[in-house]
């Protein structure tokens, strides 16, 4: 019986699969890593204390503790979709440039780091409860808001290498579709940022 099952049971075309799968998603990769890096280094500047930076933390903190557990529901929806649409828009411009392919990688390192503040912050000021205000006040919102964001930002690095491979050899490459139809994606992956918006907006007014 052991034999049988060692026979049958093969696992390098899974392996093989698998390192397919993140070769082909390395870019998508490389951006969690980076938002990933923006989250660590902004719960770190949470520990600085008093001085100038600490205290723009407490306001950019303050700020958006009391919006999201006070404010209206339309207050709440502009300010969150005014954050979403701005980052979105950044990565969308810098996709229609040649230059703007390594600058795309700046935009989940800002939107971590500014997460990361935020979930510093409330565990810093509420210890435990932070955890849980944390799952329902932050997360819900940011995991489609960013979700959305790193998808729009993986589009537009491909967008600004094909512009930059026009710009060098006078044509697009064969697999670029057409600028059109880039953009029709970037609406698309926008959804992710008003649905993060409508939940920021759902649970703010729910307190």
């Amino acid at each position: 019986m052991r034999r049988k099952i060692g026979r049958n049971f093969n696992i390098t075309p899974y392996v093989l699969e698998t390192l397919h799968g993140v070769r082909a998603n390395r870019r998508l990769l490389l951006l969690w890593v980076l938002f990933a890096v923006g989250m660590a280094a902004g719960a770190r500047f949470c520990a600085v204390g008093n001085g100038f930076l600490g205290e723009q933390i407490d306001v950019i903190f303050s700020s958006w503790y009391a919006r999201s557990t006070g404010d209206a529901f339309w207050v709440v929806l502009r300010s969150s979709l005014l954050t979403n649409t701005i980052f979105a828009a950044a990565a969308i411009l810098m996709g229609l440039s040649a230059t703007g392919f390594v600058l795309i990688g700046c935009l989940p390192l800002l939107r971590g780091m500014g997460l990361g503040i935020l979930s510093g912050q409330l565990y810093s000021e509420y210890a435990l409860q932070g955890l849980w205000n944390n799952l329902l006040l932050l997360v819900p919102g940011a995991f489609f808001s960013v979700f959305g964001l790193l998808l729009l930002c993986k589009e537009n690095m491909e967008s600004s290498q094909a512009f930059g491979i026009a710009a060098k050899r006078g044509a697009f490459p064969e697999e670029w579709q057409s600028t059109q139809q880039h953009l029709k994606r970037c609406g698309v992956l926008i959804a992710f940022a008003i649905l993060g918006a409508l939940l920021d907006a759902g649970i703010a007014a729910m307190h």
